[in-house]
């Protein structure tokens, strides 16, 4: 006998000794308890729960149109902060008091959006330049 046949005839007794469902499990198919896959459990819900940051006060905030210059109050948390997503912009812009923006996005109202972030805390719903701009007009 060859050493290709003699391998190959070892193939095809291992091959032939396999079974079809892995070890443990019963031949219908169903996994036992122990194997089965489980989902994880819900976080819990209550005060060590990620809470949403509210929603920024517009009546608080000043866009000045002529100058294209956002104002933004001071939040009461120290850690909490501003941002800004601009059109084309890959990542939000922080605001620190008063931001400028460059002549090309200043007059995209609806795109422009101001919410603010705080740790352990999903960020707030956000609030458009227009939205800003109309409370002020109040």
């Amino acid at each position: 006998m060859t050493p290709t046949r003699t391998l190959l005839g070892l193939v095809t007794l291992i091959l032939a000794g396999c079974e079809a469902s892995p070890r443990g499990a019963p031949a219908d198919g169903h996994a036992p308890e122990a194997l089965a896959i489980r989902t994880p459990p819900e976080p819990p819900a209550g005060p060590d729960a990620q809470a949403e940051s509210a929603k920024p006060d517009v009546s608080r905030l000043d866009y000045d149109p002529d100058r294209r210059t956002l104002r933004v109050y001071e939040l009461a948390d120290p850690a909490a902060r501003w941002v800004l997503t601009l059109p084309g912009a890959p990542r939000g812009v922080p605001v620190d008091g008063e931001y400028e923006f460059p002549a090309t996005v200043a007059g995209d109202l609806d795109s422009i959006v101001l919410f603010t972030t705080l740790p352990s805390h999903r960020p707030s719903p956000g609030v458009t330049l227009r939205e800003i701009a109309e409370a002020g007009r109040r």
